[in-house]
Formats: structure tokens, sequence, C-alpha cells
């Protein structure tokens, strides 16, 4: 490499604007991730805390849905309210140091005037 080349590249770094990753306006969230804490310290506020953080009260309904299953859970709506939909993320875990079980993360979202209003979280395990 020539002295005018290494020049030439030095001046280039140091002229052009950084590349940065464009920011997330909100955290990502992954249920895995959400499931990963609450084996290991079993506070369920905590994963509260993590949806509230990545859908904040006040988005837009569809972004919010839209968040939740780019989280992997499948998302539909209530037959008997218009105003709520339900996100459901199926995994499994092992109980009792043996068996396997099927575990679900459910998100109650519901709506007022197109925004989220409320959000629910909760875990059940079903050992059958």
């Amino acid at each position: 490499m020539t002295f005018k080349t290494l020049i030439a590249l030095v001046a280039c770094f140091s002229l052009c604007p950084p590349v940065h990753a464009k920011e997330q306006k909100y955290p990502s969230l992954r249920f895995a991730a959400i499931e990963s804490d609450y084996q290991w310290d079993n506070d369920l506020e905590h994963a509260r805390g993590t949806l509230a953080r990545a859908v904040p009260v006040g988005l837009s309904f569809w972004a919010a849905l839209d968040i939740l299953e780019k989280a992997g859970a499948r998302c539909m709506g209530d037959r008997h309210d218009a105003q709520i939909a339900r996100c459901v993320y199926p995994d499994w875990t092992t109980v009792h140091d043996y068996y396997r079980a099927s575990l679900f993360w459910t998100v109650v979202v519901r709506l007022k005037e197109g925004k989220v209003v409320a959000l629910a979280l909760d875990r059940v395990v079903d050992e059958k």
C-alpha cells in the first residue's frame, strides 16, 4: 500500500460520518428471553415490566400486535369483546426435574380509540 493510499483512507474515515444501526423506538421483546429470565428469578412483575417497556400504553394497537407477534406470540381478537386481543406464546419446560410440560405466556391487550390502554401478562404451566 502506498503512502498516498494510506492518507486517502485515513482522510475518508475521518471525514465520513459514522454509520450507526437504526435505533428502535421501543426495546425489542422476545418471549424466549422473558421465559429464560422467569426461570432464573420467578419474578412475574419483572416480566410485566419488560412487556410494559416494549409495548407502552398509548402505542398504536396494530403496532403493539406487531411487536408481540415479532416476539413469537400468536395474536387473535376476542369473539365477545372487540376491544381485546389475546396473544399467546407457547413453549415447554421441565417440571420436577424430569417431566416435560407445556407453558403458555398470554398477553391480553385492551384498546380504546385505536391505542393500547391496558396490558395483562400471565404464565400458565400445563403439567398433563
